[in-house]
């Protein structure tokens, strides 16, 4: 089904209808009310388009899913349902950006032909962990949603090359000082992903505390 142009970007609007192959008519048509009321500025479509990403690659897992399902006046960007739309898991998504500070002078560098090799992510902001406390939020927010309803809960996270977060920062996140899956055991577990040209990675870590484990893939969308 063609929907029109929803970006301003041939790639990123190719790419959208990459997606739409893995999901159902239903879900396509939120997204694309959303990408056409959305202002076309590149990061708030990103955003959305990150959790389309998030939605294809369950999707193409053979996940039934719903996006933005309201539950307890709170809208998930991603649930797991059975075949009677019965919610099995919520998951939730965090696109990770670096702090502006930092974000405009490696773009500044950018346009001055200059490397921002080296720098490090929230240079500007050094005794703030903030992928940690991005993760404990979502965590913290969902908490007595997922304890009312006993569901599995998982936490997806984006992260962008300038982030320069991999999957050994959130191992150590997850399992490291003050794990969050030891001081959570409500998180199911954890999604983080990365894009290369295109092409995006799925890492799964289980939390081994939680309180409903469950089981997601890891791969390649």
């Amino acid at each position: 089904m063609n929907y029109g142009k929803l970006s301003e970007s041939i790639a990123i609007n190719e790419a959208i209808y990459r997606c739409f192959e893995a999901i159902s008519v239903s879900n396509q048509k939120k997204f694309v009310k959303k990408f056409k009321e959305q202002p076309h500025e590149e990061s708030q479509v990103m955003d959305t388009f990150r959790e389309l990403v998030l939605g294809a690659f369950l999707g193409s897992s053979k996940f039934n899913i719903e996006y933005e399902r309201e539950i307890e006046e709170k809208t998930p960007d991603w649930c797991i349902v059975d075949e009677k739309s019965k919610i099995k898991c919520i998951i939730e998504l965090i696109n990770y950006h670096i702090d502006k500070v930092t974000d405009d002078e490696i773009d500044a560098k950018k346009k001055a032909g200059n490397s921002f090799i080296g720098y490090r992510p929230d240079q500007n902001d050094p005794f703030h962990n903030r992928s940690y406390s991005r993760i404990q939020g979502k965590a913290t927010y969902y908490k007595g949603l997922i304890q009312n309803n006993n569901l599995p809960y998982v936490i997806a996270l984006f992260a962008d090359f300038k982030s320069a977060v991999d999957y050994e920062d959130i191992k150590r996140i997850l399992f490291g000082e003050d794990p969050i899956f030891k001081l959570y055991p409500e998180v199911s577990g954890v999604l983080f992903f990365t894009e290369n040209l295109g092409r995006y990675s799925f890492f799964y870590f289980a939390n081994p505390f939680a309180t409903n484990s469950l089981s997601l893939p890891s791969g390649i969308f």
